[in-house]
Formats: C-alpha cells, structure tokens, sequence
C-alpha cells in the first residue's frame, strides 16, 4: 500500500477502530489525522516567544477565520539544516517539512503571517527544507546546499494537503511566485510537479491559466513536465544524499 492509499483509508480505519464511541464527530476523526501525521511545535514557538526568544511582531500579524482560508501556498526554504527540528522555529511559516518527511506545526493556521504577500489573508504557507533548482537544473548560489526534495518530502506533503483539505475545506494550492516576482523559483519545478499537479488531479485549483495575484508571476508551463516526477520508479532524481550543510 502506497501513502496514498494509506492516507484515503485512514479515516474511515479510524472510525471502524472507534466505532465503540459513538459521540465521536468527524472533527474528532480529523484531530486523531492531525495526531497521525504532524508534529506539534506551536506551544514550543509560544513559549520562545513569551520568554524573548522569538519577536512575535516579526511573525504574527494578526489573525484569519478559519472559514476564509481556502487556499495553500507552497514554499521551499532555500536552505538545509537536516532533520532537526528546533533548526527551523525561527522560520515564520505553518508548516515545514523536513527530509525525513516530518511535518512540523509552528503556528495555527488562523495565524496571520507574512510568509505569502498577496495570499497571507487567505492561506497556510507549508515550507520544503532544501535548496531546489529551477527548470534549467540551476541552484540558488546563496547557501552550500544543493539538494531535490526526497520522496518522504513529497508523500508528507500529500498528506497535509489531505489534511488540510478535510480540516479547513482548502481548494487551492499555489506557487509563492504566484504573488511575488522576486520568489520566481518557489517553490521550484520539482515541488510543484509532484504536489501542485497532484493536487490539481485531486480537484484543487492553481487559480486557472496565467493567474497572479500583486506582482507575482505565472506557473511556467515546464514546472507541468513530467521530467520532474520524483516518484517514478524507473527515473529517480538526484536522491537527498546530495545535501551539503549550510
């Protein structure tokens, strides 16, 4: 069974597996898929912040009901600090998702944050550790890192689209470049393939040909290419091995 199939059957196993309470809601079920899949930092980042370690004004802007956020914005970090956690919370972003595929929380998805321009009041914005190329193969010369998103990246990711769509009735999955034409590879071709163009088979929208929001630019017809899918067996990219610490 591929992550797929284990992420479409969960809810029902869960409920099957409770059927003993009956007080049990679908909001209920869905807590239980959050516990399956993600990694709760947000009391962490709180208690950095009361305690000065992070400035809640650098990141929190304010707050969004939950009923008007209906899209997710898709990010790579454009740096490498591996698997451990505590690396990324200063990092004003939702989610991020580590190589090994673990899905960090860092604020409530009602937080108001700056990570998305023109999409902030409307959306989550979920982050790929790594430094990605664009469609010419050509990495950010930044940071030391040169990486292409692991497999685990891309199935975690599938699954928090998942998620988030049960939890918050998410129907659009965009690009950062969408609204900000100086992210014009964010999250990169790569990202975009196996979780945008997923998603698109899966009835969410990328806001229809050409669209932008603010100064952004549009999703380049090469990032469709199936030449980026990291999830067929006969052509493996370049595996994570490739990274380089910062």
């Amino acid at each position: 069974m591929n992550d797929d199939e284990w992420l479409a059957g969960l809810i029902p196993r869960l409920k099957k597996e409770n059927a003993d309470n009956s007080a049990q809601s679908d909001s209920d079920f869905v807590n239980l898929l959050r516990e399956a899949i993600i990694i709760d930092r947000r009391d962490i980042i709180k208690d950095k912040i009361k305690k000065g370690k992070l400035k809640k004004n650098d990141r929190i802007k304010g707050s969004v009901l939950a009923a008007n956020i209906d899209a997710l914005v898709l990010h790579q970090i454009s740096f490498d600090r591996g698997n451990s956690q505590e690396k990324y919370d200063e990092v004003g972003v939702h989610f991020i998702i580590t190589p090994d595929g673990s899905i960090l929380q860092l604020y409530d998805e009602s937080n108001y944050l700056w990570c998305s321009n023109k999409f902030n009041k409307r959306s989550v914005g979920v982050e790929f550790v790594g430094n990605f190329p664009d469609e010419n193969g050509k990495w950010w010369k930044g940071v030391r890192a040169r990486n292409i998103p692991s497999q685990k990246q891309v199935y975690s990711g599938r699954k928090l689209i998942n998620y988030l769509r049960l939890s918050l009735n998410i129907r659009y999955v965009f690009t950062h470049r969408q609204t900000n034409n100086n992210k014009s590879n964010c999250p990169g071709p790569h990202i975009w393939y196996n979780l945008g163009e997923w998603a698109l088979k899966n009835g969410f929208s990328d806001g229809g040909t050409g669209f932008t929001l603010g100064n952004g630019k549009r999703i380049p017809e090469q990032w469709r290419d199936k030449s980026f899918d990291l999830l067929n067996a006969d052509r493996l990219l370049t595996p994570y091995l490739t990274r380089e610490q910062n």
